[in-house]
């Protein structure tokens, strides 16, 4: 009984690491199915989970007055709060970055038309979540992105997924929605805010990822 109870407290405490390092072995391989070494994998998943802390504030912040009710009611206080847009380093600009760096050599009709398809794509399948930001259907929208890719890409298939995916999350699903949201709520809004487990990033590997297991390359 006492040896049953210690490795099931073993394996509670291992299980977490197991998932992650299993994570982090999928993530590589996605990597390496787009001409990006283990290595270098390893040091932009690593950049993505420290990036994830940096938020970079973009364009100019607006005051608001927030009136808070005081006094049983009968009186009006204001509050202010600041409400403007911040582009996360780890779930936003470095998958941009990445995109920009697999671009070259990839046939731009092609990059083009994928990624108009996925901002169309990815704009119907997300939506508003009050006080929580922009939801998206990230499997649906992963296969999308894969299957366009596989479509038009060729033998570039899962570097066009991930480019696809990754600017059709931004621009279909973030940007567009931008305006509503800046109406409607306050505070900061963070594109890309979730890091390693944004729509942003999830869509882009997943197509990638899809797009490299039925490319025939």
């Amino acid at each position: 009984m006492f040896f049953w109870l210690i490795v099931a407290i073993f394996a509670v405490i291992a299980l977490p690491f197991l998932i992650a390092f299993g994570v982090l072995g999928a993530l590589s391989r996605g990597f390496e199915g787009l001409g990006i070494s283990g290595e270098y994998a390893l040091l932009i998943l690593f950049a993505m989970a420290l990036g994830s802390f940096l938020n970079i504030p973009l364009g100019r912040r607006r005051i608001m007055e927030v009136k808070e009710p005081g006094f049983f009611g009968l009186l009006r206080k204001p509050r202010y709060e600041l409400q403007g847009i911040s582009l996360n380093a780890g779930g936003a600009v470095i998958p941009v970055v990445v995109s920009l760096y697999l671009l070259p050599g990839i046939p731009a009709s092609s990059v083009f038309t994928a990624v108009a398809i996925m901002i169309v794509v990815c704009a119907v399948c997300s939506q508003t979540l009050p006080g929580r930001g922009v939801g998206i259907r990230a499997g649906i929208s992963c296969l999308f992105a894969a299957g366009t890719a596989l479509a038009l890409g060729g033998d570039h298939a899962p570097a066009v997924a991930f480019i696809s995916g990754t600017f059709g999350v931004i621009i279909g699903s973030d940007l567009l929605r931008l305006p509503f949201l800046l109406r409607r709520g306050s505070g900061i809004l963070s594109i890309g805010g979730a890091g390693l487990f944004d729509g942003i990033f999830l869509v882009g590997m997943g197509a990638s990822f899809l797009a490299g297991l039925f490319s025939p390359s």
